[in-house]
């Protein structure tokens, strides 16, 4: 939490968030920030740690820059039980509405059927929710955060940069 006060930064977007009503909410609300959480929905044991899994994701906003309009969520369809949270922001200085999503992808980059058809269900959702929010061929200012698991080069990037026009906030 420090780090996120020390920035100043009005949009923040977790994934892996344990803790959520113990501690990030309060904590981060102390800051001035607005927050959604969805858990995963179930509690499946990790195929590499053996440990269940509590966590889900979690978008926190400044409460004196944005409104939260609308949220949404999504549970890929597969057996690794991950999910994507949306939200619709408005901010309350210019109107300007924005969706931020907060996804956290398969791990396992060997698994790229997985991982695309993650993100085939990511994109279809975003479609949907564009068209839903703002009208079919909108073009809404969009954030996708998360933790996707894939690197330069692969299959799944490649498909998150061309079928989704997703570019990486690291300018690779």
């Amino acid at each position: 939490v420090q780090n996120v006060i020390e920035t100043d930064a009005t949009i923040v977007c977790m994934e892996e968030l344990n803790d959520y009503e113990d501690y990030f909410k309060g904590a981060m609300f102390q800051y001035g920030y607005n927050s959604v959480y969805f858990k995963r929905p179930s509690l499946n044991e990790s195929s590499w740690s053996g440990i269940n899994k509590y966590d889900g994701c979690g978008i926190f906003f400044k409460s004196t820059k944005f409104e939260m309009l609308e949220q949404e969520t999504l549970i890929y369809n597969d057996t690794h039980d991950r999910i994507a949270l949306f939200v619709l922001l408005q901010s309350k200085d210019s109107g300007e509405k924005i969706i931020v999503v907060s996804t956290h992808l398969y791990w396992n980059i060997k698994k790229i059927d997985v991982q695309l058809a993650e993100l085939r269900e990511l994109g279809n959702k975003l479609k949907q929710l564009k068209d839903k929010w703002f009208g079919i061929d909108s073009s809404p200012h969009v954030i996708v955060a998360g933790d996707l698991n894939t690197i330069p080069g692969s299959p799944v990037y490649k498909y998150r940069e061309k079928d989704l026009a997703l570019k990486s906030a690291y300018g690779d």
